[in-house]
């Protein structure tokens, strides 16, 4: 994102202070829990208000629909961050009850999974090099060179037979 949409010295200082109070508030946590919560949390909330309106896909118009979803998913994280940031502001130093149960849970199963959710189509569409499931895996040749014997055996059974027969035509 960096190199495609290089950030003002403005928000360069804004990113590294957001980080900056995010470690400052883990370093603090270890030695006294409360307060060390609370600037975790404003760190956090500081990160979610931060990267909300900057994190967006390009371009301006109607988008398509998968576009349209990475955003939408995208923002959705952000807020769940920001309610986790705001549930440690707000978290009275304990480990355990229903503040840190809610504040655990808006983090990584809003924040974390709506990230994972959000960028999975991109993850999995880069990492199968454009190939869905469905197609030809790249590890054995046309159907039509001389097979090694690995792929001998996945051109002569009768439901390679019946798929290939069906991607012919």
């Amino acid at each position: 994102l960096v190199r495609t949409l290089r950030p003002s010295g403005l928000d360069s200082i804004a990113l590294v202070l957001s980080v900056g109070v995010q470690l400052v508030g883990a370093g603090v946590a270890v030695a006294d829990r409360s307060p060390g919560l609370a600037i975790l949390g404003a760190g956090l909330l500081f990160t979610a208000v931060w990267m909300g309106p900057r994190d967006r896909p390009g371009g301006a118009g109607p988008r398509p629909p998968l576009t349209r979803y990475i955003a939408v998913a995208v923002r959705l994280a952000y807020v769940w961050l920001a309610v986790a940031g705001l549930l440690l502001v707000l978290n009275d130093g304990g480990m355990s009850g229903p503040r840190n149960d809610a504040m655990l849970h808006t983090f990584f199963v809003g924040f974390v999974m709506g990230m994972i959710f959000a960028h999975g189509p991109i993850i999995l569409r880069a990492s199968s090099a454009g190939r869905s499931a469905t197609e030809r895996s790249s590890t054995c040749p046309s159907p039509r060179s001389p097979a090694p014997p690995r792929c001998a055996s996945r051109r002569t059974s009768p439901v390679s037979r019946t798929w290939r027969a069906g991607a012919d035509s």
